[in-house]
């Protein structure tokens, strides 16, 4: 059993030094594809998906999850009196999230969109900042990534 644990760690680490060792997108879109590396790491190296979310964007975005958490389980349903209260977790994080929220809209709204439209808000960011690189991306984690809104 030890022996799995430790075998499992040196593999993993050495596909991360494969994958840091990469020197094009292509070549790590064929490891994951073969499963040599996560597909993160194939991410990390695609400048179209570009991550340029400061610390308090991320801070924003994964306390407003929290805090969806808090009035409900992970994929719903939400109290919506919880949630969308003006002094619950989520509603004093949220406009913050939206606001820069393209940024990370693949790794977090996956969560977010189901609690968004609970309180009636659009299910995307409403901000600019990043909007160039990431509208015509979708959520890849998170129990909402194909979410279609109950208020169309």
């Amino acid at each position: 059993m030890l022996f799995n644990k430790f075998a499992a760690t040196l593999l993993s680490a050495i596909a991360a030094v494969n994958a840091i060792s990469l020197p094009s997108i292509e070549q790590a879109r064929e490891h994951v594809a073969r499963g040599l590396v996560p597909q993160a790491f194939a991410d990390a190296l695609d400048p179209a998906l570009e991550k340029r979310a400061d610390y308090m964007c991320h801070m924003a975005c994964g306390l407003a999850i929290y805090g969806a958490w808090e009035c409900g389980p992970e994929a719903g349903p939400f109290d919506s009196e919880c949630l969308c209260a003006t002094d619950s977790s989520f509603s004093q994080q949220i406009a913050a999230c939206n606001d820069c929220g393209w940024c990370l809209y693949q790794s977090y709204y996956g969560y977010l969109a189901g609690p968004l439209d609970t309180c009636g808000l659009p299910i995307t960011p409403t901000g600019t900042q990043c909007a160039e690189t990431a509208t015509t991306l979708t959520p890849t984690i998170g129990p909402f990534q194909t979410y279609t809104p109950t208020s169309v």
